[in-house]
């Protein structure tokens, strides 16, 4: 509401005039059969102006990074794709494809990120823990009416802001290496999420209470499978006075072995809801 967009949106053609759109905000489409490239991404790609993109085609991005850069920032290992630094609403029956770096969607303070109807299928960046499509900043952001496939966590929340989520799909795949120790979903702020579908080879749901700040969580109507050692996992020991809710839905795990923890980690037995 705080932003003036025009009321017809242009049409994005062409892998230049994309790459302006994304420079200079304003209100745009990619139309339906159209799928555009961004040239390889070596360097964060900053989202500063107030956006508005409706997605009917493809939009396609590699993060290559720049391995001689003294910047780890700049690194492939520490790249952040699309650092959403402003308002960024992405709308449409299209889908985003991306490989390569941490996070596709960073979302700094400034930053705010509503997804509504976008498909998003993101491949990171392998050998490296904290990874995300989206990685949420302080402010709300709101995903709904799509599906996420990642080979790593879906979204990752690590301010104490508040994650709304409605009538999404969740597809987590494992990487090459094997390793399935993240969750599709990790926050550390307020949750919403209603009829939300995890379907992961890796953990379900983790929310932990940041210091000091409880959380409040709803999961209303949402069906998590889990094949690690974990679907829905709680943890509110630094702070007092968080609150889950669950209303409906069906949570199922199918690891029934466990996983070998260190001695001191007391996440050695297996569980579907902890």
């Amino acid at each position: 509401d705080s932003y003036d967009f025009p009321v017809v949106p242009v049409e994005v053609k062409s892998n230049e005039e994309l790459v302006a759109a994304l420079q200079n905000g304003g209100n745009y489409v990619i139309p339906e059969g159209e799928s555009l490239t961004m040239p390889d991404v070596t360097t964060t790609v900053e989202l500063s102006k107030p956006l508005k993109l409706n997605v009917e085609g493809t939009m396609n991005l590699t993060g290559v990074g720049n391995a001689d850069s003294p910047n780890a920032a700049d690194r492939i290992k520490n790249l952040k794709l699309l650092n959403v630094a402003s308002y960024v609403e992405l709308t449409g029956n299209g889908t985003i494809e991306a490989n390569g770096g941490d996070f596709l969607f960073h979302v700094t303070k400034t930053g705010t990120l509503n997804i509504d109807g976008v498909d998003i299928v993101y491949n990171c960046t392998e050998g490296a823990a904290n990874k995300a499509a989206i990685n949420t900043g302080v402010n709300p952001t709101t995903v709904k009416n799509n599906t996420i496939t990642t080979n790593c966590t879906a979204v990752r929340q690590n301010n104490s802001g508040k994650l709304i989520m409605e009538n999404t799909t969740i597809n987590v795949n494992l990487p090459s290496d094997g390793s399935n120790l993240w969750d599709a979903i990790f926050s550390r702020g307020n949750v919403d999420l209603t009829n939300v579908k995890i379907n992961s080879k890796a953990r379900g749901l983790d929310i932990t209470a940041s210091m000091g700040n409880p959380f409040d969580g709803i999961l209303k109507d949402c069906e998590f499978y889990a094949e690690a050692d974990r679907v829905l996992f709680v943890e509110s020991a630094w702070t007092e006075g968080s609150k889950l809710t669950i209303d409906g839905g069906k949570y199922s795990c199918k690891n029934t072995t466990g996983t070998e923890y260190p001695k001191g980690n007391n996440q050695g037995s297996p569980y579907s809801i902890r």
